[in-house]
């Protein structure tokens, strides 16, 4: 495998085409907890034809790069469209064309350790766990009601 390089999107384009590793920080948390914010993501080039559902895959689109699970593949291997979708979505993203691909990612790097992303199921299956947990180890504050009129000590 050659040596990841960490640049713009554009460039990892550029990088991916001529067969090199791309790695970049993702700042969405779309994909949580396959991918969570401030994750380092690192991109392979691959054929689209080549691709299953439930790979984790980035696309250049004209509004900025996206990395999300592959639902399906339409029309493959002539032209085609990929339909994908993130973990924490409800519903799936609008079909991309093949040409927008720019690879799968084959790792990320959380906290200097590399992390292999989970399938599809077991990712959302531990998010709503995880989001469960947390809601039961911190319960959400009470409302706080305010016990003074305007004017009266401890008001401003």
């Amino acid at each position: 495998m050659s040596p990841a390089v960490s640049c713009s999107p554009l460039l990892g384009q550029q990088l991916l085409r001529r067969g090199l590793v791309w790695r970049y920080r993702e700042l969405s948390g779309s994909m949580w907890p396959a991918v969570r914010p401030y994750d380092v993501v690192v991109v392979a080039p691959v054929a689209a034809a080549e691709l299953v559902p439930g790979d984790i895959v980035a696309l250049l689109r004209p509004e900025g790069l996206l990395v999300h699970r592959l639902r399906w593949r339409l029309g493959l291997p002539a032209g085609g469209w990929l339909v994908c979708q993130g973990d924490q979505r409800p519903q799936d993203d609008p079909p991309q064309p093949v040409e927008r691909l720019l690879g799968r990612v084959i790792f990320v790097e959380r906290q200097g350790r590399c992390v292999v992303p989970l399938g599809r199921t077991a990712s959302r299956g531990l998010g709503l766990l995880l989001g469960g947990l947390r809601r039961l180890v911190r319960p959400r504050p009470a409302r706080r009601t305010c016990w003074f009129r305007p004017g009266e000590k401890g008001v401003s």
